[in-house]
Protein backbone atom coordinates (compact mmCIF):
# COMPACT_ATOMS: atom_id res chain seq x y z
CA UNK A 1 0.00 0.00 0.00
CA UNK A 2 1.41 3.45 -1.09
CA UNK A 3 1.45 6.63 1.00
CA UNK A 4 -1.32 8.01 -0.77
CA UNK A 5 -3.28 4.57 -0.49
CA UNK A 6 -3.18 5.01 3.44
CA UNK A 7 -3.85 8.62 3.52
CA UNK A 8 -7.38 7.99 1.70
CA UNK A 9 -8.00 4.84 3.53
CA UNK A 10 -8.02 6.86 6.47
CA UNK A 11 -9.65 9.54 5.31
CA UNK A 12 -12.82 7.02 4.39
CA UNK A 13 -12.71 6.38 8.12
CA UNK A 14 -14.05 9.66 9.02
CA UNK A 15 -15.01 11.68 5.97
CA UNK A 16 -15.14 15.16 6.48
CA UNK A 17 -17.01 18.30 4.30
CA UNK A 18 -15.16 20.11 2.01
CA UNK A 19 -16.64 22.97 0.65
CA UNK A 20 -15.16 23.78 -2.75
CA UNK A 21 -15.69 27.32 -3.72
CA UNK A 22 -14.10 26.70 -7.20
CA UNK A 23 -16.72 24.89 -8.57
CA UNK A 24 -16.63 25.28 -12.11
CA UNK A 25 -13.24 24.17 -12.59
CA UNK A 26 -13.32 21.00 -14.47
CA UNK A 27 -10.33 19.23 -11.97
CA UNK A 28 -12.40 20.41 -8.61
CA UNK A 29 -15.39 19.25 -10.21
CA UNK A 30 -13.97 16.01 -11.16
CA UNK A 31 -11.89 15.15 -7.59
CA UNK A 32 -15.17 16.11 -6.25
CA UNK A 33 -17.37 13.22 -8.26
CA UNK A 34 -14.75 10.67 -7.03
CA UNK A 35 -14.19 11.83 -3.31
CA UNK A 36 -17.83 11.46 -3.39
CA UNK A 37 -17.89 8.26 -5.13
CA UNK A 38 -15.31 6.08 -2.91
CA UNK A 39 -16.49 8.13 0.24
CA UNK A 40 -13.44 9.85 1.12
CA UNK A 41 -15.07 13.47 1.47
CA UNK A 42 -18.03 14.89 1.47
CA UNK A 43 -18.15 17.63 -0.73
CA UNK A 44 -19.75 20.99 -1.33
CA UNK A 45 -19.93 22.66 -4.09
CA UNK A 46 -19.96 26.88 -4.56
CA UNK A 47 -20.93 28.60 -6.88
CA UNK A 48 -23.73 29.51 -9.01
CA UNK A 49 -25.56 26.19 -9.27
CA UNK A 50 -26.45 26.97 -13.04
CA UNK A 51 -22.63 26.81 -14.09
CA UNK A 52 -21.78 23.90 -12.11
CA UNK A 53 -24.52 21.80 -13.12
CA UNK A 54 -23.94 23.11 -16.91
CA UNK A 55 -19.84 22.64 -16.45
CA UNK A 56 -20.58 18.87 -14.97
CA UNK A 57 -23.27 18.04 -17.82
CA UNK A 58 -20.29 19.21 -20.10
CA UNK A 59 -18.32 16.70 -18.05
CA UNK A 60 -20.87 13.99 -18.33
CA UNK A 61 -20.18 13.96 -14.06
CA UNK A 62 -23.05 13.48 -12.16
CA UNK A 63 -23.75 15.56 -9.38
CA UNK A 64 -25.93 12.98 -7.22
CA UNK A 65 -25.69 13.16 -3.93
CA UNK A 66 -23.42 15.99 -3.94
CA UNK A 67 -24.29 19.39 -2.21
CA UNK A 68 -24.07 22.46 -4.06
CA UNK A 69 -24.81 26.12 -2.35
CA UNK A 70 -26.09 28.77 -5.20
CA UNK A 71 -24.41 32.00 -4.05
CA UNK A 72 -26.71 34.52 -5.67
CA UNK A 73 -29.74 32.69 -3.94
CA UNK A 74 -28.36 31.29 -0.14
CA UNK A 75 -29.24 33.22 2.81
CA UNK A 76 -25.99 31.67 3.81
CA UNK A 77 -23.56 34.57 1.63
CA UNK A 78 -22.61 36.36 4.56
CA UNK A 79 -21.48 33.91 6.95
CA UNK A 80 -19.60 31.91 4.32
CA UNK A 81 -17.89 35.78 3.15
CA UNK A 82 -17.22 35.96 6.80
CA UNK A 83 -15.38 32.76 7.83
CA UNK A 84 -13.63 33.01 4.01
CA UNK A 85 -12.47 36.49 5.16
CA UNK A 86 -11.13 35.72 8.48
CA UNK A 87 -9.39 32.77 6.96
CA UNK A 88 -7.77 34.97 3.97
CA UNK A 89 -7.34 38.17 5.74
CA UNK A 90 -3.72 37.65 6.61
CA UNK A 91 -2.99 37.69 2.90
CA UNK A 92 -4.87 41.00 2.24
CA UNK A 93 -8.02 39.74 1.32
CA UNK A 94 -10.59 42.58 2.12
CA UNK A 95 -14.46 41.78 3.74
CA UNK A 96 -15.80 43.27 0.35
CA UNK A 97 -13.43 40.77 -1.84
CA UNK A 98 -14.56 37.80 0.32
CA UNK A 99 -18.05 38.67 -0.13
Amino acid sequence: MTDFDSLVAKACLAPARIALPEATDPRILQAAVEAATDGRCYPLLIGEKSDIKAKAAELSLSLDGIEIIDIPTTPLLGELASALHEKRKHKGMSEKEAM
